[in-house]
């Protein structure tokens, strides 16, 4: 909760810390790793995004058309192919 309001208060980089303090702390959760996700393509921290994109793991065409955009942005263009 507390890093969603960081996130309204465009507190980006204190809101992208908190997600990943609870991350670390709690263990996966694909909820906030999207959200984290989100965030971290916002800030263009596209190396960042690719790291918990992948842990993702995902199968819809959802995912693999944010991890192709992410990858593509961290241009790691055989791996958007994936």
């Amino acid at each position: 909760l507390k890093a969603a309001l960081l996130e309204q208060r465009n507190d980006r980089v204190a809101a992208i810390e908190l997600y990943e303090k609870v991350l670390a702390l709690y263990g996966r959760n694909p909820q906030l790793e999207k959200m984290l996700i989100t965030m971290l393509f916002s800030a263009k921290n596209y190396k960042k995004a690719t790291h918990y994109i992948r842990q993702l793991n995902g199968t819809t065409p959802e995912y693999f058309y944010d991890r192709a955009m992410i990858e593509l942005h961290n241009k790691t263009f055989t791996q958007a192919l994936d």
